[in-house]
């Protein structure tokens, strides 16, 4: 979806496939789909909280070569300041979290 050849888009909903990736790479990706959505661009991320903190510093404690890459979780305010100096033009803003038993994830959302 970065590259331009692949057109202009009516809006963007990109659930949980931005949760490997930094807060940097994350503003390089907004500001690379920013002039070319219309509508909204809203994708979800692990966030911040104390207990994902937690379980995040113990799985690396125990590091195995079998397991799936491992998420970032991203604090609202620096990854909206971040996206910002990207050049990101719109505000991001949080919209809901979404929390079932181990799983958490926020969703971000970019509106004209």
């Amino acid at each position: 979806m970065l590259d331009p050849k692949l057109g202009r888009f009516d809006a963007v909903i990109a659930m949980d496939s931005l949760i490997y990736y930094t807060a940097e790479d994350i503003g390089d990706a907004l500001t690379r789909l920013e002039p070319r959505v219309s509508g909204p661009i809203v994708f979800t991320v692990a966030p911040r909280t104390p207990a994902l903190m937690a379980m995040w510093y113990a799985g690396k404690a125990f590091p195995r070569s079998d397991r799936s890459p491992v998420m970032i979780p991203h604090a609202h305010a620096r990854l909206a300041k971040v996206a910002k100096s990207a050049g990101v033009r719109r505000m991001l803003r949080p919209v809901d979290r979404v929390t079932s038993g181990f799983y958490i994830s926020e969703a971000r959302e970019l509106r004209p």
